[in-house]
């Protein structure tokens, strides 16, 4: 299991990325971390907003494998939009005309940010 903790210097939220790890081995991190243990059932990845009792809000996203293949790019592309618009519909933005570029720049801080933890691990495992 590889965890990566996002950078958010934008807004400073909490973002952990999760990847290569079974369901069941994500659910024990959440129910261990956080207390936290429901994700639905999910194939590839999904993206979760946690209201865990103790803790602000978190976001994680999780990818079940990433070997590098574009299908996965679009798994992971579509997991970050997913937490984009969880963070900023927290803090007041509505995904319209006026905010689509927070959304973008946004959208691209976070998704630059899980291809650094993924060459990370790459690195790790060398």
């Amino acid at each position: 299991m590889s965890v990566y903790r996002i950078n958010d210097l934008m807004y400073e939220q909490d973002i952990r990325f999760i990847f290569n790890t079974t369901p069941n081995q994500l659910r024990g991190y959440l129910k261990q971390q956080f207390g936290y243990n429901h994700i639905d059932d999910a194939s590839d990845g999904t993206c979760i907003k946690l209201y865990a009792k103790r803790y602000p809000v978190k976001y994680v996203i999780w990818l079940e494998k990433f070997e590098w293949l574009i299908s996965q790019y679009g798994i992971l592309s579509h997991e970050v939009f997913h937490c984009v618009h969880f963070v900023l519909q927290d803090l007041g933005f509505m995904l319209c005309d006026e905010s689509v570029e927070a959304y973008c720049y946004y959208y691209q801080r976070i998704f630059q940010e899980c291809i650094n933890g993924l060459s990370m691990h790459v690195k790790k495992s060398k």
